[in-house]
């Protein structure tokens, strides 16, 4: 039966971030197929009403999901239960309209997913915005560790041993953050592929030619209907931003920089550029040239010698010479991390404003 003015008014409304497939939902005229016309598009004007209450800009169809009982929502233990959905254009936002309380967790409690439940609110974030917070707690917790293993050692009796386990513990978290950034910048990208083909580039994002080699035939697959089509047309954007992802991951790193970075305008700090790519030829240097500095990473870095910092304030590495690391240079690493993200951050914010939600808690649980 389709739902009267007074019960839409009373509608809990939740929102999910992202439902790729939407070939389950059903449109309204179908699933109402016994109503009038005029009776279920007056419906889908309330409900779409309820919807713009809670942020729907008004893009997208309105569906129904029904809902089977064993996932007990709802309350007729044999019937199931439908919602209503529809997925916003721009950001990829599904909002959803129930007149039960659904008690999944996922919508209730999940990070990328926002609900009317007492006690959140829906709080706009950026694109990388979870990104951003990742990054940075995983910064922390390389500082936090690091602390930890040096009050450690310095109980030890044995200076021999405490030293080189030190040392092995500092190569150890420069090697972490390196990998961390990487994975951060790894994580923006992704996020800039979608706001660029998924949404229609509608912030003018200039991504560039990329070398990557896409099978149509396995992301084209053959629609049954005109529903199917836009179903298999979703899923092969999501290919191919896939395809250019993974091409993205393996380019060298300098590449990997410029790519994001001139995608969007952004202009990198010279001395964080300095630094980050000094403590990636590091990273690369323990791996393949058995801890010492070569003569090409100098070259690269345009360099005679790399600087680093230490306790008694800096010291000098030569080609050639084993590469050693102190805490302050991790340290110093770490305040230049937080530093750059915070900047960048604030330039995504203002050049690609599209807007994701997430939900918080505004008040204690009782």
């Amino acid at each position: 039966m389709l739902p009267n003015q007074t019960s839409i008014k009373n509608y809990n409304i939740y929102t999910y971030t992202f439902l790729d497939d939407l070939s389950f939902i059903k449109d309204p005229h179908e699933y109402f197929e016994h109503e009038t016309k005029e009776t279920i598009e007056n419906a889908i004007v309330l409900v779409g009403e309820k919807f713009k209450e809670h942020g729907w800009e008004g893009d997208g169809s309105i569906g129904i999901i029904w809902l089977p009982p064993f996932i007990e929502e709802g309350i007729e233990d044999t019937w199931g239960t439908y919602v209503w959905h529809v997925k916003q254009n721009n950001d990829g936002i599904s909002f959803i309209a129930s007149y039960e309380p659904l008690n999944t967790k996922r919508l209730g409690q999940n990070e990328f997913g926002l609900s009317s439940v007492p006690g959140r609110t829906l709080t706009p974030i950026s694109i990388i915005e979870t990104d951003v917070e990742w990054f940075l707690k995983a910064i922390d917790g390389v500082e936090n560790n690091l602390k930890e293993s040096i009050e450690f050692l310095a109980i030890t009796s044995s200076h021999g041993v405490t030293e080189t386990i030190k040392a092995n513990t500092n190569i150890h978290y420069q090697s972490v953050l390196v990998r961390y950034f990487q994975e951060f910048l790894d994580e923006c990208y992704l996020q800039i592929l979608i706001d660029a083909i998924e949404n229609g580039n509608p912030h003018k994002i200039k991504l560039r030619k990329s070398q990557i080699k896409i099978d149509l035939a396995s992301h084209m697959p053959e629609p049954d209907d005109e529903e199917d089509d836009i179903v298999d047309t979703a899923l092969t954007i999501r290919f191919f931003i896939g395809d250019m992802w993974k091409a993205y991951k393996w380019e060298p790193f300098k590449t990997k920089m410029d790519m994001l970075f001139k995608s969007i305008d952004y202009n990198l700090d010279s001395t964080f550029s300095y630094e980050i790519r000094k403590h990636v030829i590091i990273r690369n240097c323990m791996q393949h040239h058995e801890g010492s500095l070569d003569q090409d990473s100098l070259k690269q870095l345009g360099r005679q010698s790399i600087e680093m910092k230490c306790a008694g304030g800096i010291y000098h590495i030569k080609v050639w010479k084993p590469l050693k690391i102190e805490a302050e240079e991790i340290y110093s690493l770490c305040d230049l991390l937080k530093k750059f993200v915070e900047d960048f951050h604030r330039h995504i914010k203002r050049r690609v404003p599209t807007v994701h939600y997430i939900s918080r808690k505004t008040q204690p649980e009782t």
